[in-house]
């Protein structure tokens, strides 16, 4: 309690005057959820937190959205009842929340104390809407690139597209050499956008953070993709009509090209997970945006794969879906582009060795 006395509300009072106006007022818990300032209304107390969490929230139509979170011991809320205002916001606890509520209509007999607290009460809103706006700006820059990254990204899409038609057009095979002009197209837009706007590579997921946790997410997502593929192989020879050992021989691993291809993951990882994914749940501003970033970011890559032909569609997108969940754990494309090449290899196997 001693603690509250270097609140913003109280700066300037004197020891006597701030135990005077202590002895004022009332300790209540709310719970969970539990409306403390209703928008609208005009409320005679001004609260301070003494433990737990105020929320500050606004709505517009349907949505609810936390503009400010308060955890500090000695955050007030409730400067507009100061005024004699309506509450511009809702404030409510999150968690279980102990506060001290501060009636005014027993203050304002004290006439010094109460516009003291007025003062206090505009210097502190000034200060917090300082903050607010310069948070504000920074979300609109981040939204901003993140925007032009995705268009970056389905603009390089849509060329790819053409360089697609185009080698379909000539009955041109999916080797190894059409797969690295198709990565030629799609990496340079958001790449050079990128380094043109300063932007972090870290923030796309070329980082060294969680290092280890992505890592290990890499070999238990591979391990599990490994055991899972070949005992389905294996229990269901007459679906398949082939066996774990042509599978294992149609995966090429003698062959040194063969580990190219991890650098070939890693650069779509790029593009799809960390550009793409990235940048939408940054634009995405509701509740369930990072599996909506997941499954969108999955699907726009899966097209791309289609003139392999609509299975391999299909295992683009589900697999895609797990290498979203895996990216989001850590933002960074080490694991995802373990599990992305191991997938890669045993499902390119199974497609060879049927062919």
């Amino acid at each position: 309690m001693n603690g509250l006395k270097t609140a913003s509300i109280f700066n300037s009072l004197d020891d006597q005057t701030f135990a005077e106006l202590l002895s004022l007022a009332e300790t209540k818990l709310f719970d969970q959820d539990e409306l403390i300032i209703e928008k609208g209304k005009i409320n005679d107390f001004f609260v301070i937190l003494l433990e737990g969490r105020f929320d500050v929230t606004d709505q517009i139509g349907d949505q609810k959205y936390v503009v400010a979170s308060l955890f500090e011991p000695g955050e007030f809320v409730g400067g507009q009842s100061l005024l004699g205002r309506p509450a511009s916001m809702n404030v409510e606890a999150r968690g279980q929340t102990n506060c001290l509520l501060f009636p005014l209509n027993q203050i304002r007999k004290y006439s010094d104390i109460y516009n003291l607290l007025v003062r206090n009460s505009a210097v502190d809103t000034a200060r917090k809407l300082e903050s607010t706006n310069q948070t504000l700006l920074l979300q609109l820059k981040k939204a901003s690139n993140a925007s032009s990254t995705i268009l970056l990204c389905l603009s390089g899409f849509s060329i790819a597209m053409i360089f697609l038609s185009f080698m379909a057009s000539i009955n041109y095979p999916t080797d190894g050499l059409w797969s690295w002009l198709f990565i030629l197209f799609v990496i340079p837009p958001p790449l050079i956008f990128v380094a043109a706007t300063r932007q972090p590579l870290a923030a796309f997921g070329v980082t060294s953070e969680h290092f280890v946790k992505s890592l290990l997410d890499g070999v238990i997502g591979s391990i599990s993709i490994v055991v899972l593929s070949f005992l389905a192989i294996y229990s269901f020879p007459n679906a398949f009509g082939i066996s774990a050992v042509d599978v294992f021989e149609a995966m090429h691993l003698s062959r040194l090209q063969t580990y190219f291809y991890l650098l070939h993951c890693y650069l779509q990882e790029f593009f799809v997970r960390g550009s793409i994914q990235t940048s939408l749940e940054e634009v995405i501003q509701f509740q369930w945006r990072k599996p909506l970033a997941i499954v969108l970011a999955s699907a726009i890559f899966s097209v791309l794969h289609y003139p392999l032909g609509f299975t391999p569609i299909v295992a683009t997108f589900a697999s895609g879906l797990l290498f979203g969940f895996v990216y989001s754990r850590t933002r960074n494309l080490i694991g995802v582009t373990l599990i992305h090449y191991v997938a890669g290899k045993i499902f390119f196997g199974l497609y060879n060795a049927l062919s």
